[in-house]
């Protein structure tokens, strides 16, 4: 009796087949994988939005600082270093016992992050930020003793309560800020008015944080975390709107 087999010209018919049918699903499979990370981010974000909110709660209604400086009171300890009166640990972080001790770090970045891309680097040797979102200065604020007078004559650098920010629900408190420009969990875009810094992200689509779309207001959306704790995906151009970024201006 004769064997049967596959020809040569079945086999390769087949594998190009199985080849036809992976290029069609890659695609489909790499927006699946995409979306499932956006997903998390937002989940992230509200995480961090609720152990803000918490921390204002215990706090007579006050947030913590921006992740700027070494302030006993910065939201988040990035760097990880010592310092004689405030030791530099996630753990230590003002939200951290509202996240859990030990805090979980891919808790603070988003999944679709790569910390290795982050561009930015802070001077003096100190580490870079290996954490993808950041708080709102006008919120959050600077320290006088760092930032003297940047808000203006008379304007206190103590961070806001919640109750003097103007329609939570619209006001941005934390940005999944984009890899090519996080260097701190502070986020003052607009503090620069359009230098091409502190940008929300756009990770989670096509455009990838191209270098060419850096400076473009309408380049994709991103995940934002509001004074009221609620997540949203919005376009980049709302996070330049002063509506949603001044704690002060009403509708």
């Amino acid at each position: 009796m004769k064997r049967k087999a596959f020809t040569l010209v079945e086999l390769l018919v087949v594998i190009g087949i199985i080849a036809l049918l992976i290029s069609i699903l890659l695609p489909s499979l790499n927006r699946a994988r995409e979306q499932a990370n956006w997903l998390k981010c937002m989940s992230n974000l509200r995480q961090v939005g609720q152990a803000m909110q918490m921390y204002c709660n215990n706090n007579k209604g006050r947030f913590p600082t921006a992740g700027a400086g070494t302030k006993p009171s910065d939201w988040i300890f990035w760097e990880d270093f010592p310092l004689p009166d405030a030791p530099r640990s996630l753990d230590k972080s003002m939200i951290a016992p509202y996240l859990g001790i030990p805090v979980n770090p891919e808790v603070l970045r988003c999944p679709s992050d790569v910390v290795e891309n982050h561009t930015s680097k802070k001077p003096n040797g100190q580490p870079q930020y290996a954490f993808s979102y950041s708080s709102n200065y006008l919120i959050t604020r600077l320290p006088a003793d760092g930032w003297p007078g940047i808000y203006g004559p008379g304007q206190s650098n103590s961070p806001l309560r919640i109750s003097e920010i103007v329609s939570a629900p619209d006001k941005i408190l934390l940005i999944d800020e984009s890899a090519t420009t996080v260097d701190d969990g502070c986020w003052a875009w607009m503090s620069t008015l359009g230098s091409d810094q502190n940008l929300l992200s756009n990770k989670h689509m096509k455009h990838q944080e191209l270098p060419k779309l850096r400076k473009d207001p309408n380049a994709g959306k991103g995940n934002a975390c509001f004074a009221d704790g609620h997540v949203e995906y919005i376009e980049r151009k709302k996070s330049y709107e002063p509506y949603n970024y001044d704690p002060k201006i009403k509708n």
